[in-house]
């Protein structure tokens, strides 16, 4: 009905490639998730003037390669792709997946939102992923140290410095950037409370650490 209104008729693409999935993603055949793959790498051809368009599309590529499909090398590739190319772009419209919506429950659209630090951004949800799937503990390493240098207020930072305190990666430094971000975030006491258990595990000697460099 709008076709000469590219920018909306690019949303709603977005949300029909997920409807993909059916009801619930989880009880979807493959041949759903390739459907679903298709739609987006339409989306990526068609709405390249749209970053807020193209990150989401490239982002939920991601998920559904690594998460639901297991092709580790296709998701990974298409998460740096959202953190090299759109790292300040935000997630402004609350988005279908499975968990997401758990870690940034509200958008923030106000007038002076890109003025803004770059929390609440796809490029900071991409890291979280690199960090959960590469199975390179130097690698992981490295995207943590961006995330937390780069989008330190953002709320994602916080799940990936608890699978980083999990994985006992650099645990001295870990330790450290953990108290640093309890003392400046209080919402989500959860998230907290599990920061806390894990440093509390290390200081107490449990589990192994990958590396204490």
């Amino acid at each position: 009905m709008y076709p000469e209104n590219k920018r909306y008729c690019g949303l709603a693409a977005l949300d029909l490639a997920y409807l993909q999935l059916g009801d619930d993603y989880r009880f979807a055949y493959d041949e759903a998730y390739f459907n679903a793959l298709d739609a987006y790498a339409t989306i990526l051809a068609e709405y390249t003037e749209f970053p807020e368009i193209i990150a989401k599309a490239l982002w939920y590529i991601g998920w559904i390669s690594t998460d639901l499909l297991y092709d580790r090398q296709k998701g990974l590739a298409s998460y740096r792709r959202v953190v090299d190319e759109y790292p300040r772009e935000r997630v402004s419209l609350l988005p279908p997946a499975p968990w997401v919506s758990l870690i940034y429950p509200q958008e923030n659209s106000g007038e002076n939102a890109l003025q803004e630090p770059p929390g609440n951004s796809w490029a900071a949800l991409a890291l979280v992923e690199i960090i959960k799937h590469t199975e390179d503990p130097e690698a992981a390493w490295a995207s943590f140290n961006r995330l937390w240098h780069e989008y330190r207020d953002d709320v994602a930072t916080g799940f990936a410095l608890r699978h980083v305190l999990r994985r006992r990666y650099h645990v001295k430094e870990t330790r450290l950037m953990a108290k640093q971000f309890m003392e400046k975030n209080l919402s989500n006491l959860h998230l907290l409370g599990d920061i806390r258990r894990e440093i509390m595990a290390i200081d107490s000697g449990d589990g192994a650490p990958v590396n204490e460099d």
